[in-house]
């Protein structure tokens, strides 16, 4: 597999990381905010509380914002370069997000964190290949930008 990562030391690779991550974010978004309407009542309610609901946000923010620069910045020559390195990128983030949140949060346990964490990595890989199909299809109108 061979796979490079998009440096802003150009305003070419620049233009083409920001665009990557201006594709990827409203989907990531989607996905989120629909995830959360399913789940939300069942799975999170019980192990939030209104006390730390905002540590729970600011968690989710900031995994997102990981997510979406981490895909943005990766050019994979391949599919399944693409899906490997989405899946990594969120089983690390997603994994680490869940630790802090057992170490912080008093009701959040070791199931919700597995179902989580299988979540994060199950959508960063969706989102990886999303990205890489839209950008590969598009590569001709997306090249000059």
């Amino acid at each position: 597999m061979k796979s490079k990562i998009l440096f802003f030391d150009s305003l070419e690779n620049t233009k083409r990381g920001a665009l990557r991550c201006i594709i990827i974010f409203p989907i990531f978004i989607i996905l989120t905010l629909m995830w959360l309407f399913f789940t939300k009542k069942s799975l999170y309610d019980e192990h939030i509380d209104d006390v730390h609901g905002s540590r729970y946000i600011v968690s989710l923010a900031v995994s997102g914002l990981l997510i979406v620069s981490a895909l943005g910045v990766h050019d994979p020559d391949n599919i399944t370069t693409a899906v490997t390195y989405a899946a990594l990128i969120g089983l690390v983030i997603y994994g680490v997000t869940n630790s802090v949140l057992l170490a912080t949060l008093n009701k959040w346990d070791y199931t919700i964190s597995v179902i989580d964490i299988l979540w994060g990595t199950a959508s960063t890989t969706f989102l990886g290949y999303i990205l890489y199909i839209i950008v590969n299809k598009f590569s001709n109108t997306l090249a000059p930008i």
